[in-house]
């Protein structure tokens, strides 16, 4: 049993979340007011919150810290590196995602969503974009059914994709 620094309850060890400085390896609130604490500091500083969790995200995925991914976005002039668009502003989405190679993690720059989907979407495979691009100026040209060519060797990633399914 601990006490509660916040509420002064006395409760189980299990009711506290685990903390490596911890005397105990525990916080010295219980997860019930350590929760309320942390609800009540995001209503009060709603952006840095999230301004923390962007700064968290970019280190922990990309490796790039705040100053790297605003020197890319300056080097592009805050537009994607495939269309020149701007970033799609919505609810969750005011950036330019980071673009990166699923191989080998290295950043590659920085796209609007629909261009960096559209990449996920070939598996970062030129000969499948090739195809596609080959695709679509046949269909345009009303050629559709002649388009159907050879079947496009499977990338490594694609091949990993389908023995894991």
């Amino acid at each position: 049993m601990k006490q509660c620094n916040s509420c002064g309850e006395s409760k189980p060890l299990s009711e506290y979340y685990n903390h490596r400085k911890g005397r105990d390896g525990k916080y010295s609130f219980c997860r019930e007011c350590a929760c309320a604490k942390s609800k009540d500091s995001y209503r009060q500083d709603r952006a840095g919150a999230l301004k923390r969790a962007r700064t968290h995200c970019l280190k922990m995925r990309y490796g790039i810290s705040d100053e790297q991914y605003a020197e890319m976005e300056r080097k592009q002039n805050g537009c994607c590196a495939i269309c020149g668009g701007l970033p799609i502003i919505g609810r969750s989405r005011r950036y330019l995602d980071v673009d990166h190679c699923h191989e080998t993690g290295e950043v590659r720059g920085l796209l609007c969503h629909p261009c960096n989907t559209g990449l996920g979407g070939f598996r970062d495979n030129p000969d499948r974009m090739r195809k596609a691009i080959e695709y679509l100026e046949c269909s345009k040209q009303g050629l559709s059914q002649s388009c159907y060519g050879t079947p496009v060797e499977p990338s490594k990633d694609s091949a990993s994709m389908q023995a894991a399914a």
